[in-house]
């Protein structure tokens, strides 16, 4: 096992924020390229994707939990325990996400059908959506092995391989989609077999990786009685954070289905925005993914104050910084929106500076809501704050929706409005919940104390 040494949240989060920006690029890029071929092809891409939102979800189960392990562990110096549950989250979420593929493939007629995916599209978004849930076992493992190399401080790595896949990936995909090169010209069946391929490519450089700089070993202990204990206390860390993911993005299936029966048009409009907006949630993913990890440091040292500073000052800061961003893409939305259009259309434009406008306020709430919720997860309070997201979610954010959207037919600022007062909920319980400092009575490592998490509140 390679010797773990501590970084700050710069040294962590640099080359996470380049991997990042460098990934937002590509799917802008990948926006551009799908809707300049056509604009069909496009919406058929948006839907799939917004269906496969879920088992993207699912495929990240272990990883989570993973995370927190590791890196408490990590905290403590326990370097061989920190290797074994690494091996086990990676192995437990390639067959999890195995299972996932298989379900993705036997439900997709039925889900592209209950988002009232224009007609039109309906045949392009269900190749897409088989192509993909091929490549979801090797997603999961990929998720998970990115998570053990972030838990040991090993992002420049992630930055590197990062690159290698993006050039790939968009050289495959405009070569794929467009003919060119000498290949064939696919359409959708480019858009998807690109993904494949990368993803691929991707699990044979991590294990090198992985072997190589982190110097694992790949054994598992077959005790079963120890291995199922290890993966289910991995898994009860992962699910209530997943479950939230996976109860938003089937919560925005639903918006979706609000937005699909207003027109193509919304479709792609909402699509645009939010390839453009994803800049201000990387931003925040990010931050708070190096957080995470250093707040599990402090927390494995028993350092619980540093922890509580940690999380607000970052949160705080970041917010700041994001609504600054967000003012400037309302400033330059015409500009931005032009880049995806084949030809003006002036109702896109108007709509779309409408939920710019209310994403000023929209972005730093969903920082707060973020950074905070990864680090109570990375503490051990996952159930609450998991809760209380889908609470925000389901209880305030899908009436809401109905009443905005389809009720008082606001359209897709409605949608925007609604995000509005959901966060605004989500953020304002995550910063309670954190400067409560509940979590200091749960403890993750099965030694650590008495009271584990399967007895906690």
């Amino acid at each position: 096992m390679a010797e773990f040494k501590r970084k700050n949240l710069f040294q962590l989060t640099w080359p996470l924020f380049l991997f990042a920006l460098l990934s937002l690029g590509t799917t802008l890029a990948d926006a551009i390229l799908i809707s300049q071929y056509s604009e069909d092809l496009n919406a058929a891409v948006s839907v799939a994707n917004q269906i496969l939102g879920v088992a993207y979800d699912l495929s990240a189960l272990f990883s989570v939990g993973t995370v927190v392990l590791v890196a408490q562990r990590l905290g403590r110096n326990e370097t061989e325990q920190a290797e074994r549950i690494a091996t086990l989250g990676i192995v437990a979420n390639t067959l999890f996400s195995v299972l996932i593929a298989i379900a993705v493939v036997a439900a997709g007629p039925t889900l592209i059908g209950w988002v009232n995916t224009p007609a039109e599209v309906v045949s392009d978004a269900l190749i897409y959506i088989n192509v993909i849930a091929f490549a979801m076992a090797f997603n999961g493992f990929m998720v998970a092995a990115g998570a053990v190399l972030r838990s040991y401080g090993h992002t420049i790595e992630i930055l590197v391989l990062g690159i290698l896949a993006n050039v790939l990936y968009l050289f495959l995909e405009y070569a794929l989609i467009f003919g060119a090169f000498g290949f064939p010209e696919l359409g959708v069946w480019g858009a998807a077999l690109s993904t494949l391929i990368v993803r691929v490519s991707g699990v044979v450089l991590l294990i090198f990786v992985l072997r190589w700089r982190l110097k694992f070993s790949w054994s598992l202990r077959f005790d079963l009685h120890r291995t199922w204990r290890g993966a289910l206390r991995i898994f009860r860390l992962s699910f209530p954070s997943v479950g939230d993911n996976i109860a938003y993005n089937s919560y925005q299936l639903i918006m979706l289905s609000f937005i699909a029966a207003i027109g193509k048009d919304a479709v792609n409009t909402r699509s645009w925005v939010l390839n453009i907006t994803a800049f201000l949630a990387m931003l925040s993913l990010v931050i708070s993914q190096g957080n995470e990890v250093l707040i599990g440091y402090d927390r494995g040292a028993g350092d619980n104050q540093k922890a509580r500073k940690r999380g607000l000052y970052t949160a705080i800061s970041t917010s700041i910084v994001v609504m600054l961003l967000a003012g400037l893409a309302y400033f330059f939305s015409d500009a931005l929106m032009g880049l995806f259009m084949r030809e003006e259309n002036a109702w896109i434009l108007s709509t779309a500076r409408e939920v710019f406008l209310i994403g000023i306020i929209l972005a730093p709430l969903g920082v707060i809501t973020t950074i905070l919720f990864n680090a109570l997860k990375a503490v051990g309070d996952v159930n609450w704050p998991a809760g209380l997201s889908l609470a925000g979610t389901w209880v305030i954010g899908l009436p809401t929706a109905y009443l905005l959207v389809v009720r008082m037919e606001l359209g897709l600022p409605g949608l925007w409005y609604t995000m509005l007062i959901t966060e605004l909920f989500k953020a304002s319980v995550m910063f309670i919940r954190w400067q409560r400092m509940r979590w200091i009575q749960y403890h993750v490592m099965d030694d650590a104390t008495p009271q584990s998490i399967e007895t906690a509140e």
